[in-house]
């Protein structure tokens, strides 16, 4: 998610929730349940960071919005909220027709 190097940093004290690479999952023991449950964590973790960067990729790609715009306040938070508001009725329209 580009963040693999960030544990690294001495220089803050910020608890980094960052997801663990599936391959990097896999080496581990399986057997043991304590490592079962770690990689549901980090499958639980992979999950809700794909929710949450879902509709920015879809604003970015589907709506070309790919430069980040630097406005006013009043006029970013309207702009934005247009954008996630057709992101999020794109994707219940998709998934729609899904079935």
């Amino acid at each position: 998610m580009g963040c693999t190097g960030v544990d690294k940093h001495q220089n803050c004290q910020i608890i980094w929730s960052i997801v663990v690479r599936p391959s990097s999952c896999k080496k581990l023991d399986e057997t043991s349940w304590i490592v079962r449950v770690h990689c549901k964590i980090e499958y639980a973790k992979a999950q809700c960071a794909q929710k949450v960067e879902h509709p920015f990729r879809v604003i970015k790609r589907h709506f070309g919005y790919t430069k980040v715009r630097f406005r006013r306040r009043s006029k970013n938070t309207g702009q934005q909220a247009a954008l996630f508001t057709l992101a999020n009725s794109w994707g219940a329209g998709e998934s729609a027709c899904r079935g």
